[in-house]
């Protein structure tokens, strides 16, 4: 099945990279929708864990509720998350993937 089929437009909007360590990414989304039949667009924020190895995506856990991308992405011994920013390979990697380069 197309996961694209139900929607007459669909895009996403990268917000933010954030280096979450192990070559792991949490990356802020936006995405924008349009259903067939409908007129109106709905939006909805994510946060999908993006995992990189040798310089090519590993695996993408997707998030719907930016909250638990957030959680998911780093957490720490204290259970709370530890995010670096701006870690330039990895977040090169998921800026470059999203664009299909």
């Amino acid at each position: 099945m197309d996961w694209l089929a139900p929607w007459s437009s669909y895009r996403t909007e990268i917000e933010d990279c954030i280096d979450a360590g192990e070559g792991r990414v949490v990356v802020l989304t936006r995405d924008y929708a349009c259903p067939l039949g409908a007129e109106a667009e709905v939006d909805f924020i994510g946060g999908p864990v993006w995992t990189v190895r040798d310089g090519k995506v590993a695996r993408i856990e997707f998030y719907w509720n930016r909250a638990e991308g957030l959680a998911a992405g780093a957490p720490a011994a204290d259970g709370l998350p530890s995010f670096r920013r701006g870690a330039p390979f990895v977040v090169d990697t998921v800026r470059a993937c999203s664009r299909g380069s």
